[in-house]
């Protein structure tokens, strides 16, 4: 006579046999080509622990997995369910808790990459600088020319200019190789912010190659038809370094991350309280500074350092009128005051 609790055993284990038997069936086990029937279960079963042909039983917790040579067994035992698995809870906890690390960790990686990028930028600004003060040296203190003119009805740097070109237009970087400065930096990507993912204009395999401008009041002349022509009789335009009295070199920005949707020839356009109080010159943009960098620029200046700049407004390309775009905002207002604070304010 068989206890209760042989009875039981006994039917566990063949509940157990019978699932074995279904999954065989449907999906195989590992390539291995046991039949179903080498698969049955004894009625008898003992508490312990056993080998019985091909499977063994675990009283406790009865899993079936893959078990190649139970110890000591003679080579022929392939299964077992007492080995260590995974529930179903414990599986959905361990992806919820790699879904909650990767949820902390993807922002903060994101952020490095972005100062990441934005370090770089402010060392291809500084290296642009040497060079503007490096021309300046070899020139008998004359600050580089920025000339700026048209090609049909496209607005691109002059022969005779700091730069070439216009970067939504040039594939290649010669325009940069023939610009004046290029003997004193001597690599073309110093030109270009690694954070400017802008493309050339009908060329969406080619990145443009330039992101930076020059303050419109250093040595600039204009040949594009706008009110920007203006700066060529202007007493307030700085033609020798040793005019560079208010605000001072450290005060005075020279180059700056020009916006995507303004950029052309190498100039940045920027309108003067000072020189022309009459043409409501805070009340509107010329060009955008960019807002790469977590809603800030990279701006070098004439002494030799750079800074970053976090906007208080904000201003995208569907904003972009032109070469007169409004303020929008008394936080636009503040950002165009901040960045004219740092032009020439005496002729």
């Amino acid at each position: 006579m068989k206890t209760n609790f042989e009875r039981q055993q006994s039917s566990d284990a063949s509940q157990v046999a019978q699932i074995w038997n279904l999954l065989y069936r449907r999906i195989g086990f590992c390539g291995t080509s046991a039949s179903a029937s080498a698969l049955e279960l004894s009625d008898a079963l003992p508490i312990t622990n056993r080998r019985y042909g091909r499977l063994q039983i675990c009283a406790m917790r009865p899993r079936i997995a893959l078990n190649p040579y139970p110890t000591g067994s003679r080579g022929y035992g392939r299964l077992a369910t007492c080995a260590t698995g995974f529930t179903l809870i414990e599986l959905l906890v361990g992806i919820g808790i790699i879904a909650i690390l990767a949820s902390l960790l993807l922002p903060a990686l994101s952020r490095s990459k972005s100062v990441a990028a934005s370090t770089a930028c402010v060392n291809n600004l500084k290296k642009l600088q040497l060079g503007w003060l490096m021309y300046v040296q070899d020139n008998n203190d004359s600050l580089p020319p920025d000339r700026g003119g048209r090609e049909g009805f496209d607005v691109v740097g002059l022969n005779g200019s700091w730069v070439l070109g216009n970067p939504k237009l040039d594939t290649t970087t010669s325009n940069i190789q023939a610009g004046l400065l290029f003997p004193h930096v001597g690599a073309a990507a110093v030109y270009s912010c690694p954070a400017d993912k802008s493309t050339v204009t009908g060329e969406p395999a080619f990145r443009r190659n330039r992101s930076y401008s020059m303050n419109l009041w250093l040595n600039a002349e204009s040949h594009v038809g706008t009110y920007q022509d203006s700066i060529n009789d202007q007493d307030y335009k700085l033609r020798k370094s040793s005019r560079i009295v208010n605000p001072g070199p450290s005060g005075l920005f020279v180059f700056i991350d020009e916006h995507a949707v303004s950029i052309d020839d190498g100039i940045f356009g920027i309108p003067s309280p000072w020189a022309a109080p009459e043409a409501r010159s805070t009340e509107w943009w010329v060009a955008f500074p960019s807002e790469r960098h977590n809603l800030g620029d990279n701006i070098s200046f004439a002494d030799g350092h750079v800074k970053h700049w976090r906007w208080q407004g904000h201003r995208t390309s569907k904003s972009y009128s032109g070469w007169q775009t409004p303020v929008v905002s008394a936080a636009d207002r503040r950002d165009l005051g901040r960045l004219q604070e740092c032009i020439p304010k005496t002729p």
